[in-house]
């Protein structure tokens, strides 16, 4: 509830913490499953390793995202950012409402969540710094 600008809502730090690496996991199985429907093809064996991997390779780039941005949230939220751009582009996610809520949009909800959460430490950080500390 809201009332003249101030709000009761509080958002802890483990919830910002959170949120982006447990969407970014939840991508990551998204991406995982879309790329099962290779099996239904009909390949030969290797074609279908072949394919697999094709199909496979924005989970992996995803997998690499989220580790770099477990560690580091500011180059978590400029990577996740930059996938949404791109994924607008490589996979014309413009043309329906749909592929653009389920592939640009959470990998653009995830990168904001990462900046959202550097920012809450760098702030928070500075305000529980003492003094007399340089």
């Amino acid at each position: 509830m809201t009332v003249f600008g101030t709000s009761n809502f509080k958002l802890k730090s483990s919830e910002l913490y959170w949120s982006p690496r447990l969407l970014g996991i939840l991508g990551i199985i998204l991406f995982t499953i879309m790329s099962l429907d290779v099996f239904g093809e009909g390949y030969s064996f290797l074609e279908l390793v072949v394919a697999l991997g094709f199909h496979l390779l924005p989970a992996f780039v995803l997998i690499i995202s989220l580790i770099i941005g477990w560690k580091y949230d500011l180059y978590g939220g400029m990577i996740f950012n930059l996938l949404a751009v791109f994924s607008i582009f490589f996979f014309d996610t413009t043309e329906t409402l749909v592929s653009f809520l389920f592939i640009t949009f959470p990998l653009l909800l995830i990168g904001e969540l990462f900046f959202l959460n550097w920012y809450w430490n760098i702030t928070n950080y500075h305000k529980n710094k003492k003094p007399d500390e340089s």
